[in-house]
């Protein structure tokens, strides 16, 4: 199959969530023998480090002009010039043509729609998070109204769907019920994190999030605060956020020297720093947007042979068992998490053992090897 990689910006370099996703989609589509271009919704962007095996990655445009203004007036032209991209990879292609598309913006997929229907390429949606479930989104009448007709209405008009979870496959069953579709949870290298060594260094525990999910970390704080262990743990925190929104929770913090903030890692620092510590936080709220989600830090600490420390919610009671691979909590309550951080320092030979098995869950259902032959036959039938 040939196929083009739609939505993107900064992939490979970025360490978002979404570009390690396709970091690993790509490099597993490659594996099975399909062509895969990257289309960077970019401008003048010139050369990429960290490229999968065998993915092309291209820009909407190559230019070198420095100039903002000239660049800025070029954005308002970007479809056009990704519409020429398109036209001539189609027009190139003698294979089974595909576009795989990861974005929440109604119109931006609207425009993919088209162009597919234009080139007659057969289009497949990447459906990772349920958006009209996002409390955010409620304050602003309008980004709910769009969410609302992308996920009743405009999904509909694709070939295919992946879904990262159980509860949003069950609603592209409901809803859309002809349309092909496979579960794709969070996907990763673990040969490239088996391969990374770490330092010794101080006791730690982990959590790893945007500054986005604040109530997450506030969460953490407080479950660490009550378990009563930072004699024996310290708390690293590492936050993806501003500038003044991580000197705004430095300051919260300042008074409790066992727990670090630590922001703009490189990837390879992130995985260090994961195999590092003693146990990796992942607390899901009894929400229904985390019971649609599977967070892509999951594999990510499981390929990290981490002690994975989270709820009993949504996607993971599907992979994981109390005890016996993770740490779960029954509900999200901060005196519950603080119970298992108790068990952290409890018994250190139990948690080893259950991170064993939590590595080799992993390993069945979130390793690029595991999965990339799968992926690929069901490509083949949408």
């Amino acid at each position: 199959m040939d196929i083009v990689v739609l939505g993107m910006r900064g992939f490979p370099d970025s360490f978002s969530a979404k570009v390690n996703r396709y970091r690993s989609v790509t490099s597993m589509l490659t594996k099975a023998g399909n062509s895969v271009v990257v289309l960077n919704r970019e401008i003048g962007k010139k050369k990429w480090s960290g490229l999968p095996s065998g993915v092309i990655i291209e820009s909407c445009l190559h230019t070198g002009l420095s100039s903002y203004t000239l660049r800025k007036v070029l954005r308002y032209f970007l479809f056009l010039f990704e519409f020429g991209k398109l036209f001539n990879w189609s027009m190139n292609r003698k294979g089974k043509k595909l576009f795989i598309v990861y974005t929440s913006s109604l119109s931006l997929f609207t425009w993919y729609v088209f162009v597919s229907k234009v080139l007659n390429v057969r289009i497949v949606y990447d459906y990772v998070e349920k958006r009209t479930e996002i409390k955010e989104r409620y304050q602003n009448k309008r980004k709910l109204f769009q969410d609302k007709l992308f996920e009743h209405y405009a999904l509909k008009w694709n070939d295919g769907f992946f879904v990262i979870s159980g509860f949003l496959e069950k609603e592209v069953q409901n809803r859309f019920s002809s349309k092909p579709c496979y579960k794709l949870p969070p996907v990763c290298d673990f040969k490239y994190f088996r391969q990374i060594k770490t330092e010794p260094t101080e006791p730690y525990i982990l959590y790893c999030g945007s500054y986005g999910y604040k109530d997450v970390i506030d969460f953490v704080v407080d479950a660490y605060r009550k378990a009563n262990v930072s004699e024996a743990l310290s708390l690293y925190l590492v936050i993806n956020g501003g500038l003044g929104e991580i000197e705004t929770l430095k300051s919260e913090l300042k008074n409790f020297p066992a727990i670090k903030i630590f922001t703009r890692l490189d990837y390879t620092g992130l995985i260090k720093m994961y195999k590092g510590a003693k146990a990796l936080m992942i607390p899901l709220r009894n929400v229904v947007h985390d019971y649609a989600r599977f967070p892509q830090k999951i594999c990510e600490y499981s390929a990290s042979e981490g002690l994975i420390v989270s709820t009993e919610i949504g996607e993971m009671v599907n992979y994981f068992e109390h005890e016996e691979s993770a740490l779960l909590a029954k509900s999200y309550e901060a005196h519950l998490y603080a119970d298992l951080i108790k068990k952290i320092t409890a018994d250190q030979e139990k948690c080893e053992v259950i991170s064993e098995r939590g590595w080799q869950i992993g390993l069945k259902y979130f390793s690029e090897e595991s999965l990339y032959t799968e992926v690929s036959n069901f490509l083949e039938k949408v």
